[in-house]
């Protein structure tokens, strides 16, 4: 048998899963080889995950045969990418931001999981925190990616009018 493609890796797009092979046979007796095609897919744990198994099996007029085979295994290995993320901020503790809307993308699932966490940690003085806001996207077969921002906050100090550097404050 000639023509048979070796075994190949494939991202879950399908972009790059390649048409199955013309794949040719000769018999010293047999002048027209007849060769079948037969491909299967085994799903696997994960929804863009499989394989695909190509097997040709040349037979010739004798009954007599051969089988070469390919395997490709399709798989999601690519983590999603956050599309909008919040920046990192310090801002005065009456201007701390709501939790903002983050959107992420994956090349093979089109409903990517987002979750949230925050931690909140006490900073050198009363009134002065940090806000640990962590988004984490999760694809259908389990590929993460995590976003971390921080929002520091810091409490105005006692003082009404301008401050030598040039900022008005009240309390």
């Amino acid at each position: 048998m000639v023509g048979i493609p070796s075994d190949i890796t494939a991202n879950c797009d399908g972009g790059n899963i390649p048409q199955p092979a013309v794949v040719t046979a000769t018999d010293n007796c047999d002048n027209s080889v007849q060769v079948t095609f037969v491909e299967t897919k085994v799903d696997s744990t994960c929804p863009d995950s499989y394989t695909l198994n190509r097997v040709w099996t040349a037979t010739d007029n004798c009954g007599n045969t051969v089988s070469g085979k390919q395997t490709i295994s399709v798989g999601d290995v690519t983590p999603p990418e956050f599309v909008s993320t919040p920046v990192d901020l310090t801002v005065e503790c009456d201007g701390v931001p709501n939790q903002a809307n983050v959107v992420a993308v994956d090349d093979c699932d089109a409903n990517v999981t987002v979750t949230f966490n925050q931690v909140i940690t006490n900073g050198a003085c009363t009134d002065s925190y940090v806000i640990t806001r962590t988004w984490i996207a999760i694809d259908n077969c389990a590929n993460a990616n995590t976003c971390p921002k921080n929002h520091s906050t810091r409490y105005k100090t006692s003082c009404t009018g301008w401050r030598s550097n040039g900022h008005y404050c009240e309390l």
